[in-house]
């Protein structure tokens, strides 16, 4: 739920700031199907969702489609992420070939691996400037460090 809070105060984040903030998503899905480092099950078909995104993601539908999956965490299936993606204007057939694709299954083992290299075990974390800041990052934090580059 965390995730999903901050999914949403940074979307409005990046159309206050705009080009003041440059912001990379990094894929940490708490599902044994797909995270090794995650010992119980947490959010069930987060897995699925991250391949989603990056499937969406290729079709230049990230922002849109990423908002749609977290908005509705608690009804994520392969039937409403199709329906999701329909509505996101995503192109369906390019779509569901990437989604089971190697390559997406890849892109998300990569975002994890890296995770575990910055040692990341909790989500929502952001990296700022190279400062690493786990949970939830209010529009105040990140309105001080742009001022504080100035």
């Amino acid at each position: 739920p965390f995730c999903g809070i901050q999914a949403k105060l940074l979307h409005g984040l990046l159309r206050k700031f705009g080009s003041e903030v440059r912001f990379v998503f990094k894929h940490y899905p708490l599902d044994m199907a797909c995270n090794p480092e995650m010992k119980n099950p947490l959010h069930l078909n987060s897995c699925k969702a991250a391949r989603a995104a990056v499937c969406a993601q290729r079709q230049g539908k990230f922002d849109v489609f990423h908002l749609k999956l977290f908005n509705n965490q608690k009804g994520i299936s392969d039937e409403n992420i199709k329906k999701w993606a329909s509505e996101s204007q995503i192109d369906l057939p390019t779509f569901d070939a990437c989604l089971n694709s190697k390559e997406a299954y890849d892109a998300v083992a990569r975002d994890i691996d890296l995770a575990k290299t910055l040692k990341i075990d909790s989500t929502p974390t952001f990296f700022i400037d190279g400062r690493k800041m786990p949970g939830l990052v209010t529009e105040q934090t990140i309105q001080y460090l742009l001022n504080r580059k100035k």
